[in-house]
């Protein structure tokens, strides 16, 4: 509270130096009628220290607040707070299977916050995100193994990265479909792909290999918490912790493009054709892999912002 006290006091900044146009440009845009923007999750994270608002990252959630009221334009208590003198806020609940993507897996909270003054609701966004996604459903489902679509060049190419930042040697193509990149695994992800083989093995009465929808997320310790698609269906959350993602049908991990289709970006020429937009070219895999773990869903972000322009009219 302290903090939020002492930042409504404060002046925004309305200009910064911008390198692009060599001079100060305004960071408070005045014609925009949508913002979309994904506040820092680390405080409030089972992964984390479960600080909440009282974390570190508040500040961050305090000075959106700040900027938001300035124009006149997740911790449901923390967004009423800072927001509810201004805004209307309806609460979203998602899934990626919302838009098709049934194989992956990321479930997030979307806020819709209208401003009291300057909006008039004229359909119940949480009503007509119901009605879409029910059809959507319906109507469409993925599995982990369409989103393994990268060529044997490409995972060697990642392959040949990943032995240089181990100090290996990189590996060849032994044949079509088969690469010899299980040995650039670690003492302790070999482990681990041992042991979750062992698992499946006792869960399914299958060998694992035999699955062509089964992943290993190897980040995490096996022993202590098996992170897995063989129970949901699904690819295990993508997070920053950039562990492999092991495929033991393909021999192979799920490469940085592969993350990002999961996610819904148009990485192949089919994605960006059937979501009428450019392909988006992936040629740095440490950022790559780095945005897939860190970003909404490009389908539920898509349909989230879809609904709120159809839900409001301005006053």
């Amino acid at each position: 509270m302290k903090k939020f006290y002492s930042i409504d006091a404060a002046d925004v900044c309305v200009k910064q130096y911008c390198h692009a146009h060599s001079g100060d440009c305004p960071l408070l845009s005045k014609d925009s009628d949508l913002e979309v923007a994904g506040l820092p999750c680390w405080d409030f994270s089972i992964a984390g220290k479960r600080r909440m608002e009282e974390g570190p990252t508040n500040t961050a959630f305090i000075t959106h607040a700040k900027r938001m009221v300035e124009k006149e334009n997740l911790r449901i208590q923390m967004i009423k707070l800072l927001y509810g003198g201004h805004y209307n806020i309806k609460k979203l609940m998602t899934e990626t299977d919302d838009v098709g993507h049934s194989g992956a897996s990321r479930e997030r909270v979307y806020l819709i916050l209208s401003h009291k003054r300057k909006t008039v609701e004229i359909a119940d966004p949480v009503a007509v995100y119901e009605k879409i996604r029910n059809f959507i459903r319906q109507s469409i489902q993925t599995t982990p193994s369409d989103y393994m679509v990268s060529s044997d060049s490409e995972v060697l190419r990642e392959a040949a990265q990943l032995a240089v930042k181990r100090g290996m040697r990189a590996p060849a193509t032994v044949a079509p479909g088969r690469l010899g990149v299980k040995k650039l695994l670690n003492k302790r992800e070999k482990q681990a792909v041992a042991y979750l083989d062992h698992a499946y093995k006792q869960r399914a009465k299958q060998n694992p290999e035999f699955d062509p929808d089964l992943v290993y997320f190897l980040g995490d310790n096996p022993w202590n918490r098996i992170v897995w698609s063989a129970a949901s269906g699904r690819l295990p959350t993508l997070r920053m912790n950039r562990g492999l993602m092991w495929i033991p049908h393909r021999s192979r991990w799920l490469t940085a493009r592969e993350r990002l289709a999961s996610m819904g970006f148009p990485v192949t020429q089919a994605m960006a054709e059937a979501m009428g937009s450019m392909e988006i070219p992936i040629k740095d895999v440490q950022r790559a892999s780095s945005a897939a773990g860190n970003a909404m869903h490009f389908g539920v972000v898509g349909l989230v912002q879809m609904v709120a322009l159809a839900s409001y009219r301005r006053t």
